[in-house]
């Protein structure tokens, strides 16, 4: 591939997989996985990439724990505004006359 890459071309980053690269190889992450021949390696360099992927892991999770939280608490209180706008409104009733009575918030009652 060419070095220098015209403007409307995308530059694509190739991943590495960071326990060969530990180890001095330089192997492309896509398709690697199940190859890698330092996969189960427990030297000093892959406890810290394994560890840093575990801190990683558990910041994903935290996230998206978080984004969940704060969708449902939205949800609920689009709800609880809802719930007050309904009971804070008024309510109509209609009486055998065909006139319509308004019923406010203190209880005083409009015909109309």
């Amino acid at each position: 591939m060419n070095e220098h890459l015209r403007k409307d071309e995308e530059a694509i980053k190739v991943k590495y997989c960071a326990k060969c690269k530990n180890h001095g190889r330089k192997e492309e992450m896509k398709g690697h996985k199940r190859e890698c021949a330092r996969r189960h390696c427990s030297c000093d360099k892959c406890q810290g990439t394994e560890k840093k992927r575990a801190k990683t892991r558990i910041q994903v999770q935290l996230r998206r724990i978080k984004l969940l939280n704060m969708e449902k608490a939205a949800k609920v209180s689009h709800e609880m505004k809802a719930r007050r706008f309904r009971w804070a409104g008024h309510v109509a009733r209609s009486n055998p006359s065909g006139s319509l009575n308004i019923t406010m918030n203190n209880n005083k009652e409009k015909e109309m």
